[in-house]
């Protein structure tokens, strides 16, 4: 894994995920990388987040989250309340084939899979 990306020094993922371990080892891993990291238990939580202003560049967010809204009903509030907000999804158990609107990376994936991705979301935005 590589220590650092250079197009992330700037950039800040909200990382949506109701399992809390998981939550703390993806922001960890991405604080690694360069990220600036939030974190959300959920999409409420998110929604409270990317509320305060801009500022989250990808929001990264599991499909199903315990309670209240869905990952995929997120990303739809995002994009109507934060359309420059580039979105991630990761799911274990969602059938992917009907997500056409962002890049999903099945659990369990690589940590440079999730690198990848989001390096491929920045990029497509510049």
């Amino acid at each position: 894994m590589s220590s650092t990306i250079s197009s992330s020094s700037q950039t800040t993922v909200l990382v949506v995920e109701d399992e809390p371990l998981l939550r703390l080892v993806l922001a960890e891993v991405l604080e690694r990388l360069g990220y600036a990291v939030l974190e959300a238990p959920d999409g409420e939580a998110a929604q409270a987040i990317l509320g305060r202003g801009p500022g989250v560049d990808v929001l990264f967010t599991d499909i199903m989250l315990g309670r209240g809204i869905n990952g995929v009903e997120l990303a739809a509030w995002t994009r109507a309340h934060h359309p420059a907000t580039r979105i991630a999804y990761t799911t274990g158990a969602w059938d992917v084939s009907t997500l056409t609107d962002a890049p999903v990376l099945r659990k369990p994936y690589a940590y440079k899979d999730l690198d990848s991705a989001l390096r491929t979301l920045l990029d497509a935005a510049r």
